[in-house]
């Protein structure tokens, strides 16, 4: 099920608010494609060249869909730094297939997971109603290869990230009993996990949760190796210790194997759940998504140590229809959260009633330091957030509206892609220390070598390479000036290069890799 979909089956916007704040980002480019029925983007990652790929799903068979589709297709594009369309292509078969995450793919290229009903066309092998789907293309979106793992009843690819030790995870939801793989069904629909190699292939999957309806929708990985997973539960037994209500927020740990370790659930009386989740350099969990208080929704955080146990937990947004969808995490110890609001917030005037994309920046404390909201009277919002190595925020997700300085619409809704100026996020990357250190070169081949250099003599206590996402690849101890770094193992993509300096400060640097 697409976020959008879930959205809007638990979500009923009562008020909208536009965004006119003193400090507002500043807007470098946009881009709005669609056809005359419905497009979005469901996610977005940089690109090694510094551009930027997304993907989502259209239902148009005309303007900027193109050519033919089966009903509704995965779709594709990638974008310049500086917002050009430089391609874009929509797969799937005669049925109804979705992109739902895309992530940069091992030795170049990415790689797509989602859904498909399609046995035809880029898909074939189905194994019953509908299969999790992963594809990997090539830098210009040519298909490589395309996948299709399931049972007889429905599965769902919701999320894929990379692993640090080569392949893939994948989280999502199941309904199967059996088929050709062996499952485990503890209920209804269960939480869903599996580990591919690079070329496709299954090493390994476990289902997790209890006899009722558990999904996952997003993961992360941290320096040890173990998987942060999120989603949402109604379960109270199996895999669930305890439930809150009618539907919690849920987090677990498994180990590279797939071994679960720690298993909680976080909410309300409500319906609640988790859509992204990341986990800190220093362990620190961060979940976001949506807490029910009444008939309404908030926008909802929670903070965790590594074992899971809550450490705070934020509620934002107001008396209408708030939720969270997208996260990055920031150097202070906060981050970045996305999603839509149907509240009136504060500084925020009103121009609609169907919700809006809502974007801020919290601290270490989950106190907002900063909000913005766009839109128009349509429903709008922000799904994905990424950091591109110009240091700025693209976010993707989709519009209804048509308003005054929106861009022109195609149809019923729209795809929405939108780049925001470096100046107000800053704090994404903290202060660098210019003329002290550097590495070098930058870029640089995957399958080379870089250096760090300093001016001072300094040694650092300790050097990461973290992904795009911040998920800590590789932790040296005790670096200095001409320590050499392999980056065999890795592929074509955006990274982060980090180190802390003898008063513990941190201090990252882009490292892209071509």
């Amino acid at each position: 099920m697409r976020i959008a979909g879930i959205i809007l089956f638990y979500l009923i916007a009562t008020f909208f608010v536009q965004a006119q704040q003193t400090l507002a980002p500043v807007i470098t480019w946009q881009q709005r494609l669609g056809g005359s029925a419905d497009e979005a983007w469901e996610s977005v990652c940089p690109a090694g060249d510094g551009g930027i790929v997304v993907c989502g799903y259209t239902s148009s068979t005309n303007g900027d869909a193109g050519e033919l589709g089966g009903g509704t297709d995965a779709w594709v594009a990638k974008f310049s730094a500086s917002g050009q369309l430089l391609w874009k292509k929509r797969y799937g078969g005669s049925k109804l297939d979705f992109a739902n995450s895309v992530v940069p793919g091992e030795g170049g290229g990415f790689i797509m997971a989602g859904v498909s009903y399609s046995n035809d066309g880029d898909v074939s092998g189905n194994h019953g109603y509908s299969d999790a789907w992963l594809m990997k293309m090539n830098d210009q979106g040519e298909k490589e290869w395309s996948y299709l793992y399931g049972g007889e009843c429905f599965e769902e690819a919701v999320a894929v990230q990379r692993s640090v030790n080569g392949g893939y995870m994948v989280v999502g939801g199941t309904c199967s009993e059996d088929n050709i793989y062996q499952w485990e069904h503890r209920g209804l629909y269960d939480g869903w996990v599996f580990y591919i190699d690079r070329s496709g292939r299954m090493i390994w999957q476990h289902n997790f949760g209890g006899s009722s309806n558990d999904y996952l929708y997003h993961l992360d990985q941290g320096s040890e190796g173990a998987w942060i997973l999120a989603g949402t539960t109604n379960s109270n037994d199996g895999d669930i210790g305890m439930n809150q209500g009618n539907s919690d927020g849920w987090m677990a740990c498994v180990s590279q194997e797939g071994v679960l370790q720690w298993s909680r659930t976080y909410g309300g009386e409500g319906n609640d759940r988790f859509f992204s989740v990341h986990r800190s350099v220093n362990g620190t969990l961060f979940a976001s998504g949506y807490f029910q208080k009444g008939v309404d929704f908030e926008g909802w955080v929670a903070k965790a140590d590594h074992l899971g146990n809550l450490q705070k937990q934020v509620f934002y947004g107001g008396s209408g229809g708030d939720y969270l969808v997208g996260s990055v995490l920031t150097d202070d110890g906060g981050g970045v959260f996305c999603g839509s609001t149907s509240s009136v917030l504060d500084g925020f005037s009103n121009s609609g009633s169907n919700g809006d994309a809502w974007l801020f920046k919290a601290d270490s404390n989950l106190a907002v330091q900063w909000q913005y909201v766009a839109g128009g009277e349509g429903a709008d919002a922000y799904v994905g957030v990424t950091v591109t190595g110009q240091n700025r925020l693209v976010l993707a997700g989709y519009t209804e509206s048509f308003d005054s300085g929106m861009p022109d619409s195609h149809g019923m809704q729209d795809s929405w892609l939108v780049s925001l100026s470096a100046d107000i996020i800053s704090d994404l990357i903290e202060t660098e220390q210019k003329q002290i250190w550097k590495i070098y070169p930058n870029p640089v081949s995957r399958t080379g070598i870089f250096y760090l250099s300093t001016h001072t003599g300094e040694i650092f206590s300790d050097a990461w390479i973290l992904s795009s996402t911040g998920t800590v690849l590789r932790h040296e101890k005790n670096v200095s000036d001409g320590s050499v770094f392999s980056l065999i193992g890795f592929s074509s993509g955006q990274y982060w290069f980090r180190v802390k300096d003898s008063k513990g400060r941190l201090i990252t640097k882009p490292l892209l890799v071509y």
